[in-house]
């Protein structure tokens, strides 16, 4: 076999268009437009390794350093153990014993695999994985050194990913459980399909939230960002719904990043917007990729919920959008990391998704960078 040659690249615009072609149904945000809409709202500084063999492209991994000032936290491997080991998640106590107590020691680290929630992983065609992976992660820890690591880490690996877990293993990093990811199989025949799936409490369950919803007189519209008459609008129930999980998030951010993802992703950018009257009253983002869909971004108006007792939520991002992804013929919806009982009580199955962390290891003699 052809001996591999490891390339590496600062922005996506570097990346040969092929990258894409490495990427598969969990993939999206590994893709060059999602990639595009991280340098775009991020002051980041991310990097790009790549295998090719005879000019073909046949493995890639995202790489960027991550540090206490970095704004996407749960990207950070220091605060995803601090909160798994909060959480009491399996692993997570064994492994902030061996970290001293102290997670900050991970900073700063190189987190490998995309800066995205779920599904961090090394991209490959299969030419010769076991391989590529060694040679892309021995250049990651060259850029590890180079940037005064102090660890590495890749922050939400899929247990379904067993070869790369065991080749971690073998290197001597470390691991916890940090959630599940869960997605939603949709059902040819959509809602029909889909309530045949539950018990008859849950079928009543899901008839009464959406009775409430219709009595509210809520109408939903599919479009897309482009076609939202009014974005920060949108933006400042994104922020209303992150504010209620502490997080901090100005409007004008929340404007940015729709404004990016929208520019990105065209009619990929699906929204489903619910109004009560001309006032927008909820919404979520769709980023569609081939037969999938992942729900992205959502905003809600607390205020109309309570009053009407309307679940916007659940007609929003489940019930209406399972109808519209069975009409365009999507095969999987994927909702990510969190809210647990929610998903699984709708119909989602989840797999276990596990943060790795481990040392930078020593310069090799002779030690050469990707070119």
């Amino acid at each position: 076999m052809t001996e591999a040659a490891v390339h590496l690249a600062t922005a996506p615009a570097q990346l040969p268009p092929a990258w894409d072609g490495l990427t598969g149904p969990d993939d999206v945000f590994l893709t060059r437009r999602w990639l595009r809409v991280v340098e775009a709202v991020h002051a980041t500084a991310p990097r790009y390794l790549w295998c090719e063999r005879d000019g073909r492209i046949t493995a890639g991994l995202a790489a960027i350093v991550a540090d206490a000032y970095a704004p996407w936290v749960m990207g950070r491997p220091d605060a995803i153990v601090a909160g798994s080991a909060r959480a009491g998640r399996p692993g997570a106590q064994t492994l902030l014993a061996r970290l001293g107590g102290d997670p900050a020691v991970l900073l700063p680290s190189l987190a490998l695999g995309g800066r995205h929630i779920g599904h961090t992983r090394v991209l490959h065609d299969g030419t010769d994985p076991v391989g590529d992976t060694r040679l892309l992660l021995a250049a990651a820890a060259r850029l590890a050194r180079e940037a005064g690591c102090a660890s590495m880490a890749v922050p939400y690996l899929d247990e379904t990913d067993e070869a790369l877990s065991a080749h971690l293993a073998a290197d001597g990093w470390s691991s916890c459980q940090v959630g599940r990811y869960h997605r939603l199989s949709v059902p040819p025949t959509g809602m029909p399909g889909y309530l045949a799936r539950l018990t008859s409490r849950r079928r009543s369950s899901v008839a009464a939230e959406r009775r409430r919803v219709a009595a509210a007189g809520v109408r939903i519209e599919r479009t897309t960002v482009a076609g939202l008459p009014d974005l920060a609008a949108a933006a400042r129930l994104e922020v209303g719904l992150l504010d209620r999980y502490g997080i901090e998030w100005p409007v004008e951010r929340a404007v940015s990043i729709l404004s990016v993802v929208g520019e990105q992703f065209g009619g990929d950018a699906v929204v489903l917007a619910a109004y009560a009257g001309s006032a927008l009253v909820g919404f979520t983002l769709v980023l569609a990729y081939g037969d999938q869909w992942y729900a992205r971004q959502a905003g809600f108006d607390y205020s109309f919920q309570r009053t009407h007792r309307a679940p916007l939520y659940f007609e929003l991002c489940y019930y209406r959008m399972l109808e519209l992804a069975a009409e365009a013929g999507v095969r999987t919806i994927h909702y990510g990391l969190g809210s647990e009982d929610a998903k699984m009580w709708r119909g989602c199955v989840s797999t276990e998704q596990r943060c790795w962390v481990g040392p930078v290891p020593a310069a090799e003699p002779g030690e050469g960078g990707a070119r």
